[in-house]
């Protein structure tokens, strides 16, 4: 018995399925994946496969891993599966969505023999050191890649289908325009549609780009709204970065090139996508809690050195001569011999930017032709959002070098690059003007800005305390910092109510925060809060603001697909009309009175 045990332990070495120098029995528990969706997500079917794939490398049967998917952002339910998983055994658990990092981060607090792994989060930092106050357990890890060089490569292929169809007679090349959609006006969307940008101009220096936000991660009738109106305003190609199959849907229905992310369609308009392979980080991940020795990186970042950073194999519609491009730019980003933020490429000069950092003395400097010299980004998430660190290094804007998550937030100078965006401000000063409609000039308003969220909170209250300021100088403002989660502002309001016996409203800035105040309030029993604002326009909020009478709760929200502006800029530009490049869409604030219109029963995500 023992000699047959000998000869299959050889055998299976021989296959590499085992690579553990420990023990590692049949049913023991290994890996966890918690997923924001199902593989209806192309986001979230990237982890999964990326996941399977890595087990599976690593001679783990399917007993000793496993994966749950519809795990929300809101309420706390990744934080009971982390929970569970802790507990049932497992050594690592992977949660792949942004809005799951705080109860992540929870669940390493209170199992520290557990290895927990969030993607795309700011908790973690490479630039961490013995100084720094960032109290995230040694169980707690970030992961990221530099995606940007994948969306440099998949613009180069973007702009050869612009020159062919140039070539082929389709339009000129004054009218090669390509639209983006975005989900948010976030570092990491701006971050990628311009290194995008940036390889369809190398290759195609007369193309413009139009940018729009849904101001969702997952909106599939949103993105193929947003796409459609893009194509109906003269864009020759669509890309993007949200989850859905909305925008190669709107581009396969409108017979238009697509550019895609995370993952392939077999559509006669794919032209290629960039993605994320995880597979690599996954495998790190598992070797770390198997194999003796073997240590998983605090904050990690792939490459495509690494092989974490991939572009798809060609679709239909891609140019002649894609791929031979395609090999020599990537030689040239492997070697160093190409940065994708070369600041000598760009100018920032008379650029606009969802970042207020611009106003900041000293944290960005540029020379006389508006080349950046020098650009101070919040490199370590501590809370205090100082744009401690400086990331222009010899003339490279040096993305995802000093934490894993993009900090790149600029939009950079270019003719023809326009963007439909949202009043950050604005949404500041109607909430402002709310609270003082329904409580009158005076009384004790408890606000409660996100240090952490950088220029969407500085802009927020910045409107906000402009605007009380100018029209209710007697309001007692009481600031206490918060972030962007209902379990957050749950646990922050409860410590501020026990402080304060006497609050009139509460301005939040986002309708998560709004979420857990307000059931800080109804714990609590409090009567005297008349007014609570909220930000973003989340459906579930919505149906909490039809549901309560015995308070005011509105949301401030903006939404490019509902304003016709952004039509009549299109026309504009098609027109030869010189127009602004950015469109600011104004706040609409929704209460009980309009919360009707706003509500979309199809909406089951967000």
């Amino acid at each position: 018995m023992k000699k047959l045990l000998t000869l299959l332990l050889v055998a299976a070495m021989a296959f590499g399925t085992i690579g553990f120098t420990s023990s590692c029995k049949g049913d023991e528990k290994i890996a966890a994946l918690i997923a924001l969706h199902g593989d209806t997500s192309s986001y979230d079917k990237n982890f999964i496969d990326a996941f399977k794939a890595a087990c599976e490398a690593k001679g783990l049967t399917k007993k000793q891993y496993t994966i749950v998917t519809d795990i929300p952002e809101e309420g706390d339910d990744c934080y009971q599966k982390a929970a569970q998983f802790a507990d049932a055994g497992y050594k690592a658990v992977f949660a792949d969505s942004f809005g799951h990092e705080a109860n992540m981060l929870k669940a390493a607090k209170e199992y520290p023999n557990t290895t927990f792994c969030h993607a795309t989060g700011t908790k973690s930092s490479l630039s961490l050191d013995a100084d720094a106050t960032n109290d995230t357990p040694a169980n707690f890890h970030n992961a990221f890649a530099s995606i940007y060089e994948g969306r440099y490569l998949a613009g180069v292929a973007a702009g050869l289908k612009l020159n062919e169809m140039i070539a082929a007679g389709k339009f000129t090349a004054e009218e090669a325009k390509m639209g983006y959609v975005g989900a948010h006006p976030y570092a990491e969307v701006i971050s990628g549609f311009t290194s995008f940008y940036l390889g369809a101009r190398s290759v195609c220096p007369t193309v413009t780009m139009e940018v729009r936000y849904t101001y969702s991660w997952y909106s599939e009738k949103g993105e193929k709204l947003t796409a459609e109106a893009l194509i109906d305003n003269g864009c020759k190609l669509v890309s993007g970065h949200a989850d859905s199959m909305g925008v190669p849907t709107a581009c396969k229905e409108k017979g238009v090139p697509n550019v895609f992310y995370n993952g392939t369609t077999t559509q006669d308009t794919f032209v290629i996508a960039s993605k994320i392979n995880w597979q690599p980080y996954f495998e790190l991940m598992i070797d770390s809690v198997m194999k003796e020795g073997a240590k998983l990186p605090k904050d990690y970042v792939g490459s495509l050195h690494t092989g974490s950073v991939q572009i798809t194999t060609l679709g239909k519609a891609a140019a002649e001569g894609t791929q031979a491009k395609l090999d020599e730019v990537k030689g040239l980003l492997e070697g160093g011999k190409l940065n994708v933020f070369d600041c000598s490429k760009f100018t920032v000069k008379n650029a606009k930017a969802d970042t207020s950092k611009f106003s900041k003395a000293g944290n960005i400097t540029m020379d006389e032709n508006g080349h950046l010299t020098g650009y101070k980004a919040d490199g370590i998430d501590l809370g205090d959002y100082a744009g401690e660190t400086e990331v222009v290094v010899n003339g490279v804007f040096k993305e995802s070098d000093k934490r894993s998550a993009p900090y790149f937030d600029i939009v950079i100078d270019a003719d023809g690059v326009y963007r439909v965006t949202g009043d950050n401000e604005g949404m500041g000063v109607e909430s402002a003007k709310y609270i003082v409609e329904k409580i009158g000039t005076t009384g004790t308003v408890v606000a409660l800005p996100v240090p952490t969220s950088g220029s969407v909170s500085e802009l927020r209250m910045k409107g906000f305390t402009d605007t009380i300021k100018e029209i209710a100088p007697e309001m007692n403002v009481i600031e206490y910092a918060t972030a962007f989660t209902r379990e957050d502002g749950l646990k922050d309001f409860t410590d501020i109510l026990a402080a304060n016996k006497q609050i009139d409203a509460v301005y939040s800035l986002d309708d998560e925060t709004s979420i857990g105040v307000l059931q800080a309030i109804e714990d609590a029993g409090r009567t005297d809060i008349k007014v609570i604002t909220g930000g973003g326009g989340c459906q579930e909020y919505f149906k909490i603001i039809k549901e309560h009478e015995d308070i005011n709760i509105c949301s401030a929200l903006y939404s490019p697909l509902m304003v016709p502006q952004a039509v009549d800029m299109a026309i504009s530009v098609l027109k030869g009309e010189k127009v602004d490049p950015v469109l600011v869409i104004p706040t609409t604030i929704v209460d009980r009175s309009n919360v009707d219109e706003y509500i979309d029963p199809n909406n089951t995500v967000y």
